[in-house]
């Protein structure tokens, strides 16, 4: 349990939301699950059971309503004690391994939009921007692009990851060299079977446990 959630729990008068961004990376582009309302686009949120870990529960929370696995990272905490507050999570989604079936989540009203022209109201335009600030971040700096891929993935797959979250394109040579060192530094595995692609087979990579 983090800090910010000892001393929130601690606060024990104050109404506590989980309040989770969803966030996949699909053609090309950075998608946000949105609920549709009349004050503007919001994102999922729900009460967490008293007794339950705030991580936890947004985790189960995101498979349970949206449908899908995910990584739970926690952004902070936004509103006031006399009004209650809501402890943010992003939930990065990577893509459906083939041949998985779709699960339909509970959330109904849902819809997944582009990170750069979603329609929010202005609470949920400011937990998105600190989203947006913290995932750039941690896709340059640390590991939020490997959760945004399949397990096992392509050098061009993961760079279309970075490209979609920073915005920018990126030289294919320099990202290969990118991975190259991430292989020789012992993060990323590179592994004997190809993928087919339209061109020709493409080498697979994933993380070492």
């Amino acid at each position: 349990m983090s800090a910010v959630e000892s001393l929130i729990l601690e606060t024990t008068s104050t109404s506590v939301t989980v309040q989770l961004v969803p966030l996949r990376a699909r053609v090309g582009r950075l998608e946000v699950l949105v609920c549709r309302g009349d004050g503007g686009g919001s994102f999922p949120m729900g009460a967490p059971r008293s007794d339950a870990d705030l991580a936890e529960e947004a985790g189960r929370f995101g498979k349970q309503r949206i449908g899908l696995d995910g990584t739970v990272v926690q952004l902070g905490a936004f509103g006031y004690c006399d009004d209650g507050i809501d402890v943010v999570y992003t939930y990065l989604c990577p893509p459906l391994e083939p041949g998985t079936p779709n699960r339909n989540g509970t959330l109904p009203g849902g819809s997944w939009v582009d990170v750069r022209s979603a329609r929010l109201g202005p609470g949920a335009r400011r937990v998105l921007d600190a989203a947006m600030v913290k995932l750039e971040f941690d896709v340059e700096h640390g590991m939020a692009g490997f959760w945004l891929v399949r397990d096992e993935f392509t050098v061009s797959e993961l760079r279309k990851v970075h490209q979609s979250v920073r915005g920018v394109e990126l030289d294919p040579s320099n990202f290969r060299k990118r991975v190259t060192r991430w292989v020789d530094d012992g993060l990323v595995e590179e592994l004997e079977r190809l993928r087919p692609t339209a061109t020709r087979p493409a080498r697979l990579y994933k993380l070492r446990s």
